[in-house]
């Protein structure tokens, strides 16, 4: 049976405006535009339900710090409909409300409430709370305007960490912390979502994202652009990202006319729009139209993770070896009995090169892969898998 919602947003958009003032006001009362108004979401539909961990990726600007401060409660839809059951704690906010002239200890109060819970009960668990956040015991009656940035968001973070809220929403907050604290931090936020709360965890952080979240949202231009498993939204994510990228006119490989056109290909049997099985063979195809005869080029294909680390390379003879190109259409293919790759999200990246290897003669659009499977976290990185280059 289904968990049910704590957190549901039904066709919610939300409107600013860069200039308030008396135009801006009565454009809110009568629901019109503004000289100067822009829409940061637009008929957004979410339900965030108990026990689930929910990650929300895209660019800067797409729209996250919205959907957050709507999530947390922070503030109101301009149009649609917003249901909040429980209390909420939103670190982004606790963060940012702790004022800075007062001690912590008297900005606990201020930070219980924003946690969803009782200044007593948070009282009661400060040894605790100065453990996670390992702060020294004399910071406590110390002016908050005296901790450094880092230090204020632990503090702000093991409030909410130490409570009970039912909804919890985390921001970057966390992915600037030291990684002794930010691993404390997804410990205590998966025992929660262990014991029933719901976690929505925006970040730039690809591979945080996969480890920590169940399902995965994709904000683009204020609107969702992909909602379900992290390994096909963040692959959603990065395909939009190079669509961006290809059409602001960013060039990839040299910025001269390349000599040849280059087209990726995976062409193994068993893969199913863009999926393999684990242990399944992999064959990649790269087919070329030369349009200028080229002495030496060496073919380097590159699976990455989608968060951009290289897994691993395979390349066509190098040196001596490396082929040479006449006019006209040709292909190459490299084939391995099984791609060795771990369950999860790849990109399959191809390059040529000269045959140093210190250039680039043209890089075509990668291809996104999933591999089928339960990932094992215990599983260590991939090797190169044994293959051949024919052409």
């Amino acid at each position: 049976m289904a968990s049910a919602p704590v957190a549901t947003l039904a066709s919610v958009s939300k409107r600013y405006f860069r200039r308030p003032g008396l135009r801006s006001v009565a454009a809110e009362l009568l629901g019109g535009d503004a000289p100067g108004s822009f829409w940061a979401l637009r008929d957004v539909s979410l339900t965030v339900r108990r026990g689930e961990s929910l990650g929300v990726v895209g660019v800067n600007g797409a729209g996250k710090t919205t959907l957050l401060r709507l999530l947390g409660g922070v503030t109101a839809p301009t149009c649609g409909e917003r249901v909040l059951s429980g209390r909420v704690a939103a670190l982004s906010e606790m963060q940012v409300c702790l004022h800075r002239e007062l001690t912590g200890r008297e900005n606990l109060p201020l930070l219980a409430t924003l946690a969803g819970t009782s200044p007593r009960s948070v009282l009661a668990r400060l040894e605790e709370i100065l453990d996670f956040s390992g702060l020294a015991k004399e910071l406590l009656d110390t002016p908050v305007k005296d901790y450094s940035t880092g230090m204020g968001a632990r503090f702000a973070i093991a409030v909410a960490a130490t409570g009970a809220p039912d909804v919890i929403v985390v921001d970057e907050g966390i992915a600037g912390a030291d990684a002794g604290f930010r691993r404390r931090c997804f410990e205590r936020l998966r025992g929660l979502v262990s014991r029933g709360c719901a976690v929505v965890f925006a970040s730039h952080d690809l591979s945080e994202i996969r480890r920590q979240c169940d399902r995965c949202l994709c904000l683009h231009a204020g609107r969702v652009a992909a909602e379900g498993s992290p390994d096909e939204v963040l692959l959603e994510y990065q395909r939009l990202q190079s669509s961006a990228s290809a059409d602001s006119g960013v060039p990839r490989g040299s910025s001269e006319e390349p000599p040849f056109s280059l087209q990726l290909r995976i062409k193994t049997p068993a893969v199913r729009s863009g999926r393999l099985g684990p242990d399944e063979p992999l064959e990649i195809e790269l087919s070329y139209q030369v349009r200028t005869p080229v002495p030496g080029v060496v073919f380097s294909i590159e699976v990455a993770t989608v968060d951009g680390r290289p897994v691993y390379l395979l390349r066509s003879p190098q040196g001596e070896g490396a082929w040479r190109l006449p006019l006209g259409p040709g292909r190459a293919v490299v084939r391995a009995a099984r791609a060795g790759l771990a369950p999860g999200a790849y990109y399959v990246n191809a390059f040529a090169l000269d045959p140093s290897l210190e250039h680039s003669l043209h890089s075509p659009a990668g291809v996104p892969l999933i591999v089928d499977g339960e990932r094992d976290p215990r599983e260590g990185p991939a090797l190169a898998p044994e293959h051949e280059w024919t052409r």
